[in-house]
């Protein structure tokens, strides 16, 4: 199942060409950038509050289990992702032939105008799966791809992180970052709700699948066991000559009886006489 949570407004169609094009260009506009994570001598959490201190904190080391130690990696690569995202994006729209039809505002076709009209972490939901794509293993400082809502979580610790420098220099700047900080953790939550609920709706369907097997295979067999008894206790008195002359005399019943055990041990009558005949032969080799 794909993790995306959000369909964007006026959706589109793009050929595999102009994809693969938007992607190849993407990717080049952000590996090679340069992250600036902290600057130790400004960085200061406590200034944010003690929920967003307590907040970055639990997520902090969350992650920095997650990425076994690794966490400015893990946030440089979250960085890198949503650029990614807001870049093909916006060479996407750059390059369909209704761009007129679908936005007017030009800036929706540079990363930039992207980042302005969708909150942060949207974009990179929608196109994460596209960077996966994209970028090489030997490109990143990972052993696999980090799920989505691990690098959500990331990129909202770089935001909050970035508002404490800010926060000083620009208060108006520093709001922004954590409404930016606050919309990717959302979206990682939303994200992990509805994955978390398509697994345990699948769950459900693999157990009852398996408890329903199970049920119509005892009903069967009670009505399988309820055939031989029967044949075994008329043998004698009616002689039958071959199994299919058993069932076929037998047909009747079993069928009647099958509906008093329940609707998964009701015989068709086309195929009834075959089956009974199959089960007296399984019973006469056995014994």
């Amino acid at each position: 199942m794909k993790w995306k949570i959000t369909s964007l407004p006026g959706e589109y169609e793009n050929s595999d060409e102009t994809k693969a094009k938007a992607k190849k260009e993407a990717l080049a506009a952000v590996i090679n950038i340069k992250i600036n994570l902290t600057d130790e001598g400004q960085l200061d959490v406590n200034k944010l509050g003690k929920k967003w201190v307590q907040k970055i904190g639990l997520i902090y080391s969350t992650l920095n289990n997650q990425s076994k130690g690794r966490i400015d990696h893990l946030i440089a690569f979250s960085v890198r992702a949503d650029e990614y995202a807001c870049n093909y994006e916006a060479l996407l729209r750059l390059n369909t032939s209704t761009i007129d039809k679908i936005f007017s505002d030009a800036k929706l076709t540079t990363a930039s105008g992207c980042k302005e009209f969708w909150p942060c972490g949207t974009l990179l939901a929608q196109h994460y799966s596209s960077y996966c794509e994209a970028i090489s293993a030997s490109e990143i400082e990972f052993s696999q791809m980090p799920p989505t809502g691990i690098v959500l979580r990331a990129l909202a610790v770089n935001r909050a992180l970035q508002a404490a420098l800010f926060i000083d220099k620009s208060i108006e700047t520093a709001l922004d970052l954590l409404c930016d900080a606050s919309h990717a953790l959302y979206m990682a939550g939303a994200g992990d709700s509805k994955a978390d609920s398509y697994n345990h709706h699948k769950n459900n369907l693999r157990v009852n699948g398996h408890n329903g097997g199970k049920n119509r295979h005892a009903d069967m067999a009670a009505l399988k066991k309820w055939t031989i008894d029967k044949y075994v206790s008329e043998l004698s008195e009616k002689k039958w000559k071959s199994a299919n002359a058993a069932a076929y005399a037998l047909k009747d019943e079993v069928i009647a009886h099958g509906k008093t055990i329940g609707a998964n041990a009701v015989l068709a009558p086309s195929n009834a006489q075959r089956t009974i005949a199959t089960w007296i032969s399984e019973y006469k080799k056995s014994v």
